[in-house]
């Protein structure tokens, strides 16, 4: 048997396997994979918002029936809501800052090292350099474990949006085609 019949059996032993969520909540969550950031979901053209109806009239002023510019302007208002996705995508956006509130919950050990330094101060009536710079440096040690430790959100792959913004663009312009064949 030559190795390409043992990898097609293997292929299709493994696709025997890997049959998606078998669960009700999994074929649930499943289904819902492709509406998340309802992209793939088209503008309906009779339920346009005010934009969408401008959008509508204008192009009814080239003598467009109204009902082709209510479909026109639903998938210029698709392209719309793709390309303003993508360009979000784009753009960078800073960290959010760390709850320091839950911080300070989390990590008793800050807390004890303040009590430490009160104590010192309190029973010498001060607190060397040295000492303020070692309980620094392992509150900074302490902060900085606690924040790598934090999950952090995915940052957003604009390669897995642009077939949507194709299908829109497509459609865009096979609409704006067929306004200009005779």
């Amino acid at each position: 048997m030559t190795s390409s019949a043992r990898r097609r059996r293997a292929n299709r032993a493994n696709a025997l396997r890997s049959t998606g969520p078998r669960t009700a909540a999994g074929k649930r969550a499943a289904s819902l994979n492709a509406t998340r950031h309802g992209l793939s979901t088209p503008t309906d053209p009779n339920a346009l918002g005010p934009t969408a109806i401008g959008v509508a009239d204008l192009v009814a002023l080239d003598g467009i029936e109204p009902a082709r510019a209510r479909e026109l302007a639903a998938l210029i208002i698709d392209f719309e809501r793709n390309l303003a996705l993508q360009r979000g995508l784009l753009v960078p956006r800073p960290e959010p800052a760390p709850d320091l509130e839950r911080m300070r919950r989390e990590l008793p050990e800050l807390d004890m090292l303040q009590e430490a330094l009160d104590w010192e101060l309190h029973t010498t009536g001060r607190v060397s350099k040295r000492r303020l710079k070692s309980f620094a440096t392992l509150a900074a040690r302490l902060q900085a474990s606690w924040l790598k430790r934090q999950p952090k959100a995915a940052p957003a792959n604009p390669a897995a949006y642009d077939r949507y913004l194709r299908r829109a663009t497509n459609q865009l312009t096979r609409a704006l085609s067929s306004l200009q064949a005779p």
